[in-house]
C-alpha cells in the first residue's frame, strides 16, 4: 500500500510539472490564434460570478423509549424527551466554471456516539463539527475529482443525506453500525458513463482510516481505500443496483466505554446472568441449581456462579443464590483449590470480601489494557474483555476491515423499495483474537400517496445486525422492525412518526421506541 501511495504522489507531481512546462512553452510561442483563445479564457474567468449559496436544514424530535422491562435499562433511559437534534448549514460556491466548493457544518445536540450504536448512552452531549468540506474539479460527466472531507460513497442511505429528504427520523441500523466509515478525508474520483443506453456510475477513493480524529490525523500509515459501482437500468421505472467495497486498518477499538459506562454494562450482564454463556463455541457455563453438581470444579473460571447466594462483596458481582447452603453435609470433599474449607457455615465469613480474585483464577482480569476494571462485573470481563473483545464484539486491539456491500432500489408505480447489506471480514492484528465476520442490513418498502394536502408515505423497514459471528449476546446484536409515516405538506417541510421494536437474541433486552420529528429545509 505504501508503494502505491508513493507512486500516486509521483504521478500527480509529474503531471503538474509537465503541465507547467507545456504552458510555459506555449506562452513563448507566438501564435495569434492561440493568444486570442487564451485571452478569451482569461476574460471568461474574470467575468465569472462567484456567488455563495447558504442553505441547510433543521430537525426537532420527540423520542420515547420504554426500557422499564428491559435489562438494557441501565444503558438506555426511558424518559420521553424533546430534542433540537440537528442544525446543519451548507455553504456552496461555484468558484470557477470547473471548480466548486461545498461545506456542511453540523451543530448537534443529541446523544453521543461514544459507545452504544443506539446513541442513547450520553444523550446530553452535543457537538460542533465539519460534516463535509470539499473542492470538486469538474472536467466532464465521465471524470471528476473531489478533494477534502466527503461522505463515503457506498450504498443508498449514506449519500442521501439530510433530514428533509430521509423518509424516517431514525436511520437504519446498518448506518449506525458504520461498517463502512461514514465519511472520509482524502481524494475521490467519480463520474458517469452511458454505455448501451443505461447509466453506469463509479466512485474510487483513498483517505484516512477510521479513528477518533480521522479528518485531522490518520491513526496509522496505511490509507483506507474504497469504491462503488452502480448501474441504473434503461427502464421506465427506476431500478438501480450497486456494489461497494472498502478496506482499512483500525488502530484500536472504536467504542471503548468510559468507566461509568463499564459499570452500567456490568449491571446489564448481572441482570442477565441466568442466560447461558455468550460464547458460541460450545463453552457451556452450566447453571448450579444445587450443590450436588459442584464436585470437580477444578476451574472456577468456567463456572456460572449465577446461583451462589450472598457473595455480596465481590467487586461488582451479583448477589447469587445458593439454595442448598442451609446444610453443609458432604461439602468437605469438594475439589475447590484455594477456597476456604467450609466445615460449617461460620467459615462462610471468609467469603464476605473477595477482593483477592486470585482465588478464582481471575488475577489478570482487574486491569485490561490499562483500564480500571475493578468496578465491573466479573461476568462481563469473563465473557468479553478477557477474550480480547469489547462488549459490542469489537477487538480491543487493532484490526483490518474488509467490507463489501450490495444495494438495490426500485421505484414501481407508487412503491419505493430498497435494501442494503454489508458483510465485513474483520482480521485482528496478531493471533490472540480469531478472525470473524460482521454483518448488517435492512429492507424497506414505502408507498407514496399524493393528495391535495401534500404527499403521505407509509413505510415498513426490517433491519438486523450481528457485530461478531463468533460471539452471542454482545451489545448491538439485534433486529429492529419499524413502522412509520412520512408526511410532506409542502416542499421543504416534513413530518415523521414511527414505531420501532427492538428485538435481541436475549428477549429480556427487548424494548419498543416511538420517534417523531419535524424537518425543515431552508
Amino acid at each position: 500500500m505504501k508503494h502505491r501511495i508513493v507512486h500516486l504522489a509521483l504521478f500527480v507531481a509529474m503531471m503538474l510539472i509537465g503541465t507547467h512546462l507545456v504552458i510555459a512553452a506555449v506562452s513563448e510561442f507566438d501564435d495569434p490564434e492561440l493568444t486570442e483563445l487564451l485571452g478569451e479564457f482569461e476574460d471568461s474567468e474574470e467575468d465569472f460570478e462567484r456567488d455563495i449559496g447558504i442553505s441547510g436544514f433543521f430537525d426537532m424530535e420527540f423520542n420515547k423509549l420504554d426500557t422499564s422491562n428491559s435489562t438494557l435499562n441501565p444503558l438506555i433511559s426511558d424518559e420521553g424527551t424533546f430534542s433540537n437534534s440537528h442544525l446543519n448549514i451548507y455553504f456552496d460556491s461555484q468558484v470557477s466554471p470547473r471548480f466548486r466548493f461545498f461545506s456542511e457544518v453540523r451543530l448537534l445536540n443529541q446523544p453521543s456516539t461514544l459507545f452504544t450504536e443506539e446513541n442513547l448512552a450520553d444523550r446530553f452531549q452535543g457537538s460542533l463539527s465539519i460534516e463535509r468540506a470539499w473542492v470538486d474539479w469538474n472536467y466532464r460527466n465521465q471524470l471528476n475529482i473531489r478533494v477534502g472531507k466527503f461522505l463515503t460513497p457506498y450504498g443508498i442511505w449514506n449519500v442521501e443525506h439530510g433530514g428533509p429528504i430521509l423518509i424516517s427520523t431514525r436511520t437504519p441500523l446498518l448506518l449506525r453500525k458504520q461498517l463502512f466509515p461514514e465519511s472520509v478525508a482524502g481524494v475521490q474520483v467519480y463520474g458517469k458513463i452511458f454505455p448501451a443506453n443505461f447509466q453506469l456510475s463509479y466512485y474510487a477513493w483513498i483517505g484516512n482510516g477510521k479513528g477518533p480524529s480521522a479528518a485531522l490525523q490518520d491513526a496509522n500509515e496505511d490509507k483506507a481505500i474504497g469504491g462503488r459501482i452502480a448501474i441504473r437500468l434503461p427502464l421506465r421505472q427506476k431500478i438501480e443496483l450497486g456494489i461497494s467495497a472498502y478496506r482499512g486498518d483500525v488502530s484500536q477499538a472504536e467504542f471503548i466505554p468510559t468507566q461509568d459506562l463499564m459499570g452500567r454494562i456490568g449491571q446489564v450482564f448481572d441482570a442477565e446472568v441466568e442466560t447461558p454463556s455468550v460464547m458460541s463455541d460450545g463453552n457451556d457455563m452450566s447453571k448450579m441449581d444445587n450443590m450436588d453438581g459442584m464436585n470437580g470444579m477444578d476451574n472456577m473460571n468456567q463456572t456460572d456462579m449465577s446461583d451462589m447466594n450472598q457473595m455480596d462483596k465481590t467487586n461488582g458481582m451479583i448477589d447469587t443464590d445458593m439454595p442448598k447452603m442451609d446444610k453443609t453435609d458432604g461439602m468437605n470433599n469438594m475439589d475447590m483449590p484455594d477456597m476456604p474449607q467450609m466445615d460449617d457455615m461460620d467459615d462462610m465469613n471468609q467469603m464476605d470480601d473477595m477482593d483477592d480474585m486470585n482465588q478464582m483464577d481471575m488475577s489478570n482480569m482487574n486491569q485490561m489494557d490499562g483500564m480500571d476494571m475493578s468496578g465491573m462485573s466479573p461476568i462481563l470481563m469473563e465473557r468479553f474483555m478477557s477474550r480480547g473483545f469489547t462488549a459490542r464484539g469489537e477487538p480491543l486491539d487493532g484490526y483490518t476491515d474488509q467490507a463489501i456491500g450490495l444495494d438495490l432500489s426500485l421505484e414501481l408505480s407508487h412503491f419505493e423499495i430498497q435494501g442494503e447489506v454489508v458483510i465485513n471480514s474483520v482480521d485482528p492484528f496478531g493471533n490472540t483474537v480469531p478472525k470473524f465476520r460482521e454483518i448488517s442490513g435492512y429492507g424497506q418498502v414505502a408507498y407514496g400517496i399524493w393528495t391535495s394536502a401534500g404527499k403521505v408515505t407509509p413505510f415498513v423497514r426490517a433491519g438486523f445486525s450481528d457485530p461478531n459471528d463468533k460471539l452471542d449476546l454482545e451489545i448491538g446484536e439485534l433486529r429492529i422492525v419499524t413502522f412509520g409515516l412520512n408526511y410532506k405538506p409542502t416542499t421543504g417541510v416534513v413530518l415523521k412518526t414511527e414505531f420501532h421494536l427492538h428485538r435481541f437474541e436475549n428477549d429480556a433486552r427487548n424494548f419498543p421506541m416511538f420517534a417523531n420529528s419535524l424537518s425543515v429545509a431552508f
